[in-house]
């Protein structure tokens, strides 16, 4: 698969906009989620949206690496930011059948990392004071902010249950908007008068663990994730093709390797994100 796009001319809002059709509206309310997940049905869904944001994530690293953007706090911060922001603004633009995906995307990314704060807690551990990431309990705060902020009939109630303070919460439409229109001009900056046409592309290697089988199916079959690189690979001229490569690792992992320029998504990861969602649905009260 190959998807390839014409780039910033206004900023990637428009560009959105452009691409999605003159004829779509703000999408309807929707329904706020009623996290932990505890049905089969209810945990494959939101671990396939987990494991598609770790994907966004690494394509925020890339992003910021190729486009060689600026950032004055630190770049896990800066990623997430990017991320979700991007998933947020293409999710209340698109039709709601659409819509939906992105917003499964962001909840079920938000909901890894709470899930993976609780089981850290759990044990009695936390993230290294040294580590480059923030705490995730930080970081579901920041996303879900951020969604509310954009999509409040859809993150409002979801943000809140998550901890957040209303005070926070009424500043989060704005702190959307101000951190979009930040955003909006670096990426536009960044893409101005480039005429190089970077593509994705995605290849899947056949795993040789037979259970991790349903995550090659999960990409082989394209679906919203096609979908959603039409959009992603749109919004700015990147430098050269760039691989997404998902494939056995021997670690649980997925990130944007500047050396071989590619994204990797290990299976390992995959699956403990799968594994994650099932310990937090058994934990859930009935």
């Amino acid at each position: 698969m190959t998807c390839s796009g014409p780039g910033f001319r206004v900023g990637f809002l428009a560009i959105m906009l452009a691409l999605a059709g003159p004829a779509i509206a703000q999408a309807p309310p929707r329904p706020a989620p009623n996290p932990p997940p505890t049905t089969a049905v209810e945990i494959e869904a939101f671990s396939q949206g987990a494991m598609l944001g770790i994907f966004f994530h690494a394509f925020g690293h890339m992003v910021i690496s190729e486009l060689k953007l600026a950032s004055t706090e630190p770049e896990e911060d800066a990623v997430d930011e990017l991320s979700t922001i991007l998933l947020s603004t293409v999710m209340i633009r698109v039709p709601e059948s659409e819509g939906e995906s992105y917003a499964q995307v962001i909840m079920g990314s938000a909901l890894y990392l709470k899930f993976s704060a609780e089981e850290l807690r759990a044990q009695d551990k936390g993230i290294p004071f040294h580590d480059e990431h923030p705490p995730d309990e930080r970081r579901v705060a920041n996303i879900l902010c951020l969604a509310a902020g954009a999509d409040p009939h859809h993150f409002f109630l979801t943000a809140a249950k998550a901890g957040i303070l209303q005070d926070r919460l009424r500043r989060c439409a704005e702190t959307y908007q101000e951190r979009q229109a930040v955003w909006d001009e670096l990426l536009a900056r960044a893409v101005e008068g480039r005429k190089s046409r970077g593509m994705l592309t995605l290849e899947v290697v056949p795993s040789r663990n037979p259970t991790y089988r349903r995550f090659e199916q999960v990409f082989e079959q394209g679906g919203d994730f096609d979908q959603m690189l039409v959009f992603f690979v749109a919004m700015g001229r990147l430098p050269r093709d760039v691989p997404i490569v998902v494939k056995d690792c021997g670690v649980a992992n997925g990130f944007w390797s500047p050396r071989e320029a590619e994204i990797v998504l290990c299976y390992e990861m995959l699956d403990h994100v799968a594994q994650t969602f099932t310990r937090a649905a058994k934990r859930a009260p009935n």
